[in-house]
């Protein structure tokens, strides 16, 4: 029968002031391989130390990957698959505030559009695969980016659409991931830390803030960055759950990043820098910091992955 492969870039949201509205996608990447079974549902993954590959395959059919797929399959107006395999290649770990979830989701909504319209059957377009993902995944700020790519904005209306812009700018910084090997931190544990209301100050220095990151990134203006990169709506409550989470963050703006910020909800630190060569020793500043506090992390240097979700069909 025939497959469909998936690619699906990591995700960092949030980026300081942008809670649950900005995020950006990285060139690191799930694949997935999906195909129709007459019956019965699989799932196999692989992927190296920390990924979380061994736990995917114990539900295949309470799988992100599964439900995203019976969900297009709906909004299609077809019936249920009553069979699936899937096999994953992981590079997007789970539980580190990269958007492994939204890989999930976006690359079962995509493959069961493109397989329903190689056989001659419907497709759901960019948008409604986009609102379709996002009522599965629950953050727009992480599917937007995974499905489109570049930078996004996103926020989901009563209605249920979602409003959304993406921008590709030419001269966007580099991007470093910080990612503990052994630490998970789940986006609705972390979600419990914040506050039911903030003071209207820190709202109003949030907005500016995200004003001049937007400005920053946008339009080619890094000086802005150190200012537009703190935030006080969600990392002051998060940050303390992260070992040595100032101390780290401090480190790598040492070593030369514009600054550094939880990635998502964390514990992954995302470090924006003007050059790889900065990228790369903000990097190990923050590995050594975690490693003195007894976490073990890599740092990968990674682009702004432009192309967003990709999807072929294949004998």
């Amino acid at each position: 029968m025939p497959a469909a492969r998936v690619t699906c870039p990591a995700t960092s949201a949030n980026l300081g002031p942008g809670f649950d509205a900005l995020g950006l996608a990285l060139a690191l990447h799930n694949r997935f391989v999906v195909t129709p079974r007459a019956e019965g549902f699989v799932l196999r993954a692989r992927g190296g130390e920390g990924s979380g590959a061994e736990r995917l395959g114990e539900d295949p059919e309470g799988s992100l990957v599964v439900r995203g797929f019976q969900a297009a399959r709906a909004a299609l107006g077809l019936a249920p698959a009553p069979g699936l395999e899937v096999e994953v290649e992981v590079e997007v770990p789970t539980g580190r505030g990269l958007g492994s979830s939204a890989t999930a989701v976006v690359a079962g909504v995509l493959a069961a559009s493109a397989l329903s319209q190689a056989e001659g059957g419907p497709a759901l377009d960019p948008d409604r695969a986009l609102d379709l993902a996002v009522a599965l995944e629950g953050h727009p700020d992480n599917v937007a980016p995974c499905l489109l790519g570049g930078v996004c904005a996103a926020l989901r209306g009563p209605d249920g659409r979602v409003v959304h812009a993406r921008a590709a700018p030419a001269n966007l910084p580099v991007a470093v991931a910080v990612i503990p090997l052994d630490r998970e931190k789940s986006t609705e544990v972390m979600r419990r830390l914040l506050p039911a209301s903030v003071p209207f100050a820190d709202a109003v220095d949030t907005v500016g803030r995200l004003s001049l990151l937007l400005f920053a990134l946008l339009t080619d203006a890094p000086a802005l960055l150190p200012q537009a990169l703190e935030d006080r709506l969600h990392q002051p409550y998060r940050g303390p759950a992260v070992p040595a989470f100032d101390e780290a963050r401090a480190a790598g703006r040492a070593a030369g990043a514009h600054g550094v910020v939880l990635s998502g909800s964390g514990p992954t630190l995302l470090a924006l820098a003007p050059d790889r060569a900065a990228g790369a020793a903000a990097g190990q500043a923050i590995v050594e910091v975690w490693a003195r506090a007894g976490v073990r992390a890599v740092a990968r240097v990674v682009d702004v992955d432009l192309a967003g979700a990709r999807v072929t069909v294949a004998p």
